[in-house]
């Protein structure tokens, strides 16, 4: 790395260099593009290459001036003939108005396509403007769509050195305002405003950060010598030495509640959450530190640092479902549907929007292509439900396994038409991999049941304000032989005495439940009794409870994960079976997918206007670390855990082969915005 210190700015000029190609050697100084990030640029390399002297907009003294070839843009009277006027000409020196937006509106165009004999291809080229030559001919200039690109460092600069919140950081906004305003204005004395599309976008938000808000890794007897931290808004530990053994699962425990006011939760990487999509990749450290807002975090304080010192006040990098992570879009043009708003929406789907507006086919990415399609006039993708690759088998009522349990309750049959249009409102999820499976209907719920993994794939229910609900438990002691068998109820599977069971389903009406129902239809095994007992009880008694006299009515799915390999995707039947030997498979995580009707006081059956999810993927561990909490007041840190492992419908279909809401009220494309949305939780901070 060259010392900055070794350049001499004096050292030459930019005239006849500007924008070279190599770079200069020092004590040269430079003139290519990368000189000002580098600050080695010559000292005329304003003057010469940015051509600065005469300013980038006119002024009243300017019009009308003598062309004068230093300048960047010209004021004179041949400047639109030549094509370089400043982009305030018109408006400043002629007295037309500069104001795009009081021009903007829905419009159509009303020229012909390119033809093909004119050797311009309507899929690749894109009209910009047309020319009457006659009343029944038009001439269509036609040119290769081109991306330009522009990065601007501010306001990310001040935001760092100022903070967010400082009234300073008003004046490099006020600057980037006026370089958008330009490029508008530029665009519209070209008489191209109607026909370029221009995408604003940033790359990331701001919060506010100091020096005094730091948490040093010495002080929780980490040997500093031996890691190497990138430290910031987000910690990263990695061993110094990459073939010195260290056990992360031994350095996480020892950075985990150690403090009573600890501002960051100590994670292996397979343990983050699912939203974050960031485990399995070996460049991907072990070890990660999740600060809390506004908290940052080094490997030790620095020595003798001078009190009022801090030279930053802002900094980003924090989870990305912090409000103040999000950033700006904002779309113009031709191909934008006008004053259209979106809901908030991941970046991984910028990709595929700029590819429509390109008439490009996108390769294949994180984001859904169709998600966005409500911002476009005319999508080009039109998105369609994916093929159900396995249809549930029909169950052999002859070979069903009969209770060796007596509850004293029987169970009426009900129309199968009114238990799916009741607890399947929005259709039955669809499994898109092979498998053995079959629909479990019963008044109260429906299973999708796994012959392969015996346990449901999802079960479906519905609540109402009205319905009386009570938690069922079923421990294994009580477990009937029929939970553990298998299709025909002779293939056993050894369960270990440190599972237990735990219900996906919330009991409305005990006196209508068989045993054989319980542990076939609505259980799946669990290895944390501190998990049933505290985490997946609260959710039921009283997370559902309150979204339903929050919504009237809601309907849930919930089922299990399998990510052994945490790469974020289904693990195969064969994986599953690999990771437990000859034990039952118990899961890594279980989703829980919450609906309700966007509409006051509609339940999710007559619910025929938009929807509302709420999507949670909870990680199922040995133990309740990740809550620093040993209290039995579950309300506070269980509550922060369902806020933590918050996640898109999209990441739950990735996790687990499934396909939801196949029969919605809403169009195609809206059905995918709602499986792109994640719930932050940032309204109850």
């Amino acid at each position: 790395v060259v010392n900055l210190t070794e350049w001499v700015s004096s050292a030459g000029s930019c005239k006849g260099r500007c924008f070279e190609l190599v770079a200069a050697e020092p004590p040269g100084c430079r003139c290519d593009n990368l000189c000002k990030t580098y600050y080695s640029c010559c000292n005329d390399f304003d003057e010469q290459c940015l051509k600065t002297a005469g300013g980038f907009e006119c002024s009243e003294d300017r019009c009308g001036e003598n062309r004068n070839e230093e300048y960047a843009c010209q004021c004179s009277e041949d400047c639109l003939e030549k094509g370089d006027c400043c982009t305030n000409y018109k408006s400043l020196c002629k007295g037309q108005t500069n104001s795009l937006l009081s021009t903007t509106h829905t419009f159509t165009f009303t020229f012909r396509p390119c033809p093909h004999e004119s050797g311009c291809l309507k899929t690749f080229l894109t009209p910009i403007w047309p020319s009457v030559l006659t009343k029944t001919l038009y001439v269509v200039c036609c040119f290769r769509p081109y991306v330009y690109a522009v990065h601007s460092e501010q306001p990310d600069t001040f935001g760092h050195r100022l903070g967010p919140l400082s009234n300073e950081l008003d004046n490099p906004l006020k600057e980037i305002d006026n370089i958008i305003g330009q490029l508008m204005n530029g665009l519209k004395q070209m008489n191209l405003h109607r026909c370029v599309n221009v995408i604003i976008v940033g790359d990331h938000g701001m919060e506010e950060a100091h020096c005094d808000r730091k948490e040093y890794l010495s002080s929780y007897g980490l040997n500093t010598e031996d890691f190497t931290l990138i430290q910031g808004s987000s910690g990263r530990l990695r061993p110094k030495n990459r073939s010195a053994q260290y056990d992360p699962k031994e350095i996480v425990a020892n950075l985990t509640c150690k403090m009573p006011n600890q501002h960051f939760k100590a994670y292996l990487k397979q343990h983050l959450p699912k939203r974050l999509h960031y485990a399995n990749n070996r460049r991907i450290e072990d070890i990660h530190l999740l600060m809390e807002r506004k908290w940052l975090v080094a490997m030790a304080p620095p020595e003798n640092r001078i009190p009022g010192s801090c030279r930053y006040f802002g900094d980003h990098g924090f989870d990305n479902k912090i409000s103040s992570m999000r950033t700006i879009f904002m779309g113009h043009g031709p191909s934008f549907n006008f004053r259209t708003e979106v809901p908030p929406f991941e970046n991984i789907e910028l990709y595929n929007i700029m590819c429509d507006l390109l008439g490009l086919t996108p390769v294949p990415n994180n984001g859904t292509h169709g998600s966005l399609n409500a911002m476009l006039r005319n999508p080009p993708f039109t998105p369609v439900q994916p093929e159900e690759v396995t249809s549930p088998e029909h169950i052999d009522s002859a070979s069903t396994s009969t209770a060796i349990y007596n509850l004293g309750c029987s169970c009426d049959d009900e129309n199968k038409i009114e238990e799916n249009a009741t607890h399947l409102p929005f259709g039955r999820p669809a499994v898109l991999f092979q498998s053995q499976y079959t629909l479990l209907q019963h008044s109260d719920y429906i299973s999708g049941y796994s012959y392969e993994l015996h346990m449901p794939l999802w079960t479906t229910y519905t609540m109402t304000a009205q319905a009386n609900t009570s938690v069922l438990t079923l421990t294994h002691t009580h477990t009937p032989y029929h939970c553990l068998s298998g299709k025909n109820g002779k293939e056993s599977t050894p369960v270990s005495e440190s599972v237990s069971l735990i219900l996906l389903f919330i009991g409305i009406c005990l006196s209508k439940m068989n045993i054989v129902v319980l542990c076939s239809g609505i259980n799946i095994w669990c290895n944390n009794p501190g998990f049933n007992d505290r985490i997946w009880s609260y959710v039921q008694e009283v997370v559902l409870k309150r979204y339903t006299e929050e919504n009237n009515s809601i309907n849930v799915i919930t089922g299990p994960i399998f990510d052994n390999d945490y790469d974020g995707l289904r693990d195969t039947l064969e994986k599953i079976r690999e990771h437990a030997g000859e034990a039952v498979p118990v899961p890594t995580h279980y989703y829980v997918i919450i609906t309700h009707c966007e509409g006051e006081n509609t339940t999710v059956e007559e619910c025929e206007g938009s929807l509302r999810v709420i999507s949670f993927i909870l990680p199922h561990r040995p133990d309740n670390s990740e809550s620093c909490s040993n209290s039995d007041e579950t309300s506070g840190w269980v509550d922060e855990i369902l806020r933590l492992h918050t996640a898109r419908v999209r990441d739950v279909e990735l996790l687990t082969g499934l396909d939801f809401f196949r029969s919605t009220p809403m169009p195609y494309t809206q059905t995918l915005t709602l499986k792109t949305y994640m719930h932050t939780f940032e309204e109850d901070v």
